[in-house]
């Protein structure tokens, strides 16, 4: 198969290009940077320059391109909190940015691609209840439900011409080389690990090689629809914290208040406060299994796995 990916040179990106070396098949990338992509992957087809926030993307880009793997979007924490400009730059990067990759694929004329589109359960309402929220959910009324709601909406509507469409809710990724983990590590590792609030809101988590098979599942299978990218298997954070701990053979001895997290980082501290009790019922539904379904095991083999 031939991929076309956006988002290639992010944490995901990076682990979802191995794989697909792995199994033989290829892939271009459409990029910001194309100098530093070609870096990075010099085995590439071809590396597309293009700022799809700005720019609708040419046809001949998804000539003889079999699946559209959408990745992209802006890193959402910031240590200014979440500043209207960020704002805006967040939403661009995820909604205006698919908003003019689906363009160039309806106007391409290519009827055969599939496109598989990231989101997250940030999409839906947050609540610290035991509440199963599964691909039936109604989203919720934040920030980021907002921009996960439009930014699906804008894959979705690929579907009004024929083209295989499905959205992939993520989680918490887990990895050494990116997402939670890597803003974690160290202070962890120095002993200063924190839980962030009451620490009983549920973290909705998956491991980094299940997102990537996933994807390819979704892709390979040519599934339409929603499907939540989570472990089966959600965790409080105060868990996740104290197993986080407990793999680097530390202690957990501190908790960073809610108030003070709302003093710091403003409406941005939703982010790490939010409760998602997700399960992954469409994907298990479809057929996947996940390799990791254990957050202890998942943090076992992230850490024991060498470090790029």
């Amino acid at each position: 198969m031939r991929y076309l990916i956006t988002g290639a040179t992010g944490f995901i990106g990076k682990e979802l290009v191995s794989q697909i070396r792995k199994n033989g098949d290829s892939f271009d990338v459409i990029t910001r940077n194309a100098k530093r992509a070609k870096e990075i992957f010099p085995d590439a087809n071809k590396i597309h320059q293009v700022d799809l926030k700005k720019q609708v993307p040419q046809e001949d880009i998804f000539k003889d391109v079999d699946v559209v793997i959408n990745l992209a979007g802006e890193f959402v924490f910031s240590l200014f909190g979440w500043t209207k400009s960020k704002k805006l730059s967040i939403y661009n990067s995820r909604v205006v940015l698919t908003r003019n990759l689906v363009k160039g694929v309806v106007s391409s004329g290519n009827s055969t691609v599939g496109i598989v589109s990231a989101s997250a359960v940030g999409y839906y309402p947050q609540t610290e209840e035991k509440k199963i929220l599964d691909e039936k959910s109604e989203n919720g009324t934040q920030f980021l439900s907002g921009v996960c709601f439009d930014w699906e909406n804008e894959a979705i509507s690929a579907t009004k011409l024929g083209i295989d469409v499905s959205i992939v809710r993520l989680g918490i990724v887990l990895g050494r080389q990116g997402g939670v983990i890597a803003s974690l590590y160290w202070p962890f590792v120095l002993g200063l690990g924190t839980v962030f609030g009451r620490g009983t809101q549920w973290w909705s988590w998956i491991h980094v090689s299940d997102v990537v098979n996933l994807i390819l599942f979704c892709a390979e299978n040519r599934l339409k629809g929603i499907y939540n990218g989570v472990s089966v298997d959600p965790v409080m954070h105060k868990d996740f914290a104290l197993t986080l701990a407990k793999s680097l053979n530390r202690g957990l001895y501190f908790k960073f208040p809610e108030f003070l997290l709302k003093l710091f980082m403003r409406e941005m501290s939703s982010e790490l406060l939010n409760s998602y009790f997700v399960k992954p019922h469409a994907i298990l539904s479809a057929g996947f299994r996940f390799r990791f379904d254990n957050l202890n095991e998942a943090l076992k083999n992230i850490f024991s796995r060498n470090v790029k």
